[in-house]
């Protein structure tokens, strides 16, 4: 893994959107990690235009660890085995299926600096969470 990349990341590279303080994204960092997958982390506080990614995935929405495989599919806090299923269907050779594609929410995006008007999400309201 490699900390803060540039945004246009070679195109067989995972790319997971971040910031410092999810708790969610470290998790999923460390599995990614143990499993051996290797990927690149942008923090969307510090890149605007990797906001802007993350956003059109989401329906506007700042949700992360948001993950964009080389396909061009995203997933929205996945697991590490739909990770590791979505890298399978990415590979030479197999037909991915997209009706499957769908069933794990993901959505083709371009992971380049998107040019896009400001979307308003409205205001976003903190939610307690468990502990992990």
């Amino acid at each position: 893994m490699s900390a803060e990349p540039a945004l246009h990341t070679p195109p067989r590279t995972l790319t997971m959107y971040s910031t410092p303080w999810c708790g969610y994204c470290r998790r999923l960092e460390g599995q990614l990690e143990r499993a051996g997958i290797e990927f690149v982390v942008v923090d969307i506080e510090q890149h605007p235009e990797a906001e802007q990614i993350v956003m059109a995935v989401n329906r506007g929405n700042q949700t992360v660890p948001t993950v964009v495989f080389p396909n061009g599919t995203a997933l929205t806090n996945p697991s590490v085995a739909q990770v590791r299923e979505a890298l399978a269907e990415d590979l030479p050779g197999h037909d991915a299926d997209p009706a499957h594609a769908e069933h794990v929410d993901a959505e083709p995006v371009h992971a380049e600096p998107v040019h896009a008007e400001p979307v308003d999400a409205g205001p976003v309201h903190a939610q307690p969470r468990s502990p992990l």
